[in-house]
């Protein structure tokens, strides 16, 4: 009954979506703007992620050159982007659908507008919002057609490495692989240089202290509401022994996600709430160390190359119902199933043998970071521009 109920809605997404598609093609009756381009991270919810860093640059690189559009869910709290350049307006009013069907460029990082038509000289290009390859999608364990339309409706998809290309033109291109940027994360450039500024900026914009060391803490999305018991006094107890100094645990959940069961761990002294902040990388680059499961941000503190431990209690069952592209045995991270495996992973862990898998990693993985996506994708812009080209 629960299956049949369940295809009874796809099927009426499915309708609703084409319905949708064909009456905003009103819009058609407006010519398509060759230097605009509309931005939108995570369907409208922040201004974060690729996003906001191929934005940053495409601004600093050049003036008065392009039209911005950001499209938020609360355009009010970013109304301090606005200027004689960019445009920030509410997602699915009036004026979204109208610079979205006639913007040359969309940038965005994760599913598409299903109920949106894209136009034949329309540029879409999904920087998607992980790296690496490791969970697996639901969208290919399950590919209905609505899932179909939300994921699949680009033009390029960015790849940060041979694996990540390899495994989503299967799934969702028909092994086109020429709809893939292979050039990286946009998010990860600054991973590259040396990013003091964005540390003291961080520091100072959440108040912390310059002293102390961070660990972040970041678990993944999860379908299903599950516990979590990583126990944060036994986790700042073991950096402190072994690598010394004083550690604060930055604790963020999931924007999709809320593990409640750690919230009555948070004191605001040595375990911090920071799920409300909504640059990751900037978290990454103030922290000393990451614990987290499934979450592809592994792939961007990898390159930063600090250390990284998994702290994965249902490792078996989440294999089970989830499953990875590449198995966890193949991570370059230390496992750990329970709070005394966490201690002695920390304990145990050498930072010259660490240094050397995560070479390994990259390579097996085929890395395409190199600090220079931002470039790659402003090229790209300016080439299609250029040449005209039909997409």
């Amino acid at each position: 009954m629960n299956k049949l109920v369940y295809k009874a809605k796809q099927f009426i997404l499915v309708v609703a979506a084409l319905v949708c598609r064909n009456f905003f093609k009103i819009f058609y009756i407006f010519s398509i703007e060759e230097q605009k381009i509309l931005f939108c991270s995570h369907q409208g919810s922040g201004y974060t992620c690729n996003p906001k860093y191929i934005y940053m640059y495409f601004k600093n690189k050049s003036s008065n050159e392009f039209k911005y559009i950001w499209a938020f869910d609360k355009p009010w709290t970013f109304f301090y982007l606005e200027d004689n350049e960019t445009t920030v307006l509410k997602i699915n009013s009036l004026k979204f659908f109208y610079h979205f069907l006639t913007a040359k460029f969309i940038i965005i990082n994760a599913s598409n507008f299903p109920y949106i038509p894209k136009r034949r000289k329309q540029v879409i290009i999904n920087t998607w919002h992980g790296g690496g390859a490791y969970k697996k999608l639901g969208q290919e364990n399950n590919m209905e057609m609505y899932k179909k339309i939300t994921i699949c409706d680009f033009s390029y998809m960015v790849s940060s490495c041979e694996k990540f290309t390899n495994v989503m033109s299967k799934a969702f291109t028909k092994n086109d692989g020429n709809k893939f940027l292979n050039i990286g994360m946009p998010r990860n450039d600054i991973f590259f240089r040396n990013h003091q500024d964005i540390i003291k900026k961080t520091l100072d914009k959440l108040q912390f202290s310059k002293s102390k060391n961070y660990i972040l803490c970041a678990p993944t999305w999860r379908a299903e509401q599950e516990d979590y018991d990583l126990n944060f006094q036994q986790l700042v107890k073991s950096c402190k022994r072994k690598f010394g100094g004083e550690w604060v645990v930055l604790f963020r959940n999931h924007k999709y996600h809320k593990i409640n069961t750690l919230k009555n761990q948070i004191d605001g002294e040595y375990v911090i709430d920071v799920s409300e902040y909504d640059d990751m990388q900037e978290l990454i680059c103030i922290s000393n160390i990451l614990i987290t499961d499934y979450s592809s941000c592994m792939w961007d503190m990898l390159l930063t190359k600090k250390p990284c431990f998994i702290y994965a209690q249902d490792i078996e069952r989440y294999t089970r119902r989830n499953g990875f592209y590449v198995p966890p045995s193949a991570w370059p991270f230390l496992i750990a199933k329970n709070n005394e495996e966490l201690e002695n992973n920390i304990m145990h862990f050498r930072d010259d043998i660490y240094q050397e898998k995560i070479k390994m990693h990259c390579k097996y993985l085929g890395c395409f970071e190199n600090g220079n996506a931002n470039k790659a994708i402003y090229d790209f812009v300016k080439e299609k521009l250029i040449n005209k080209g039909i997409n």
